[in-house]
């Protein structure tokens, strides 16, 4: 497996009072198991707050878990030091949701892309080595060589995500995290970065952890969709089995409103059982059940 996650688990503090005491805990990751072959596009979808980002930066060890252990390529990282964790950063990278926010706008794309180059100094060692590989970056996401001098707000909102792939794939990562990485695009600008995720994959040989709320969006890129619902995993499938056969219930709540365009009444609230359990169906298709 090229990525292994062992009931993680995640718990924020609930401040409140003069002192800004801790007056609760909020689960955002609630004992999380997920496993990713490398190739298999993992897709991980639910609704705002359920935990999905605080999963991807725990991953990538942006954020420290409670409990758990994440295994990559064999190697569990919940133990290894920042500093010899960075063997492993090199091979994980993140594209985050608001492609703006995400890049400096002191920065040329230039600088943007040789910033990424900071831990291959090695294999880039020449501003001219450089300069080759960021007019090969940007080439491989549809842009031009010759914008590499412009700053992020010269460019609009499709072609900043482009840059931020791009920043992504410098140190050729084995597995790229895609926060809501198009929902802040337009529908047609969405699709043409979802066609461009198809062929990096094949000239990358990079591997998908997609997370979005869209279920829409999730089918079109993952092999596996993985339904996350108040900090855990409700149901786990591949793509096609799971929108023909959705199981648990708030899986048929999102594959509705994806079709539908709207949210279905609750006949009643979906409550998780502290006990409860992820149970192979068959076809790969597991579930939360009590």
């Amino acid at each position: 497996m090229l990525l292994e996650l062992k009931n993680i688990k995640k718990s924020f503090p609930v401040t409140g009072g003069f002192l800004a005491r801790p007056r609760s805990f909020v689960r955002a990751v609630d004992g999380v198991d997920l496993a990713l072959a490398p190739g298999e596009n993992l897709g991980l979808v639910g609704e705002s707050g359920c935990g999905k980002t605080t999963l991807g930066r725990i991953i990538l060890k942006l954020i420290a878990p409670d409990s758990g252990t994440i295994a990559f390529n064999g190697y569990d990282t919940t133990t290894v030091s920042n500093r010899d964790f960075r063997q492993y950063r090199k091979q994980m990278q993140m594209v985050f949701q608001d492609p703006y926010s995400s890049l400096d706008p002191r920065f040329t794309v230039y600088r943007i892309l040789g910033e990424a180059m900071t831990l291959e100094w090695k294999k880039y060692p020449t501003p001219a080595k450089r300069r080759e590989r960021a007019a090969r970056l940007l080439a491989a996401v549809g842009l031009y060589p010759e914008m590499m001098e412009r700053f992020p707000h010269e460019f609009s909102g499709g072609e900043r995500q482009r840059i931020a792939i791009a920043r992504a794939l410098v140190l050729s990562p084995k597995l790229l995290i895609l926060d809501e990485a198009v929902s802040s695009l337009d529908v047609l600008i969405q699709k043409q970065i979802l066609d461009l995720l198809d062929g990096l994959q094949k000239e990358f040989q990079v591997t998908y952890f997609f997370i979005s709320h869209n279920l829409r969006v999730v089918a079109r890129i993952s092999r596996r969709i993985a339904v996350m619902y108040q900090g855990r995993i409700v149901e786990s499938a591949p793509t096609r089995e799971l929108l023909s056969n959705p199981l648990h219930p708030y899986t048929k709540e999102l594959l509705a409103a994806a079709v539908d365009y709207k949210a279905s009444a609750r006949e009643k609230a979906i409550v998780l059982a502290p006990h409860a359990r992820l149970v192979d169906k068959g076809n790969g298709h597991w579930v939360l059940v009590d």
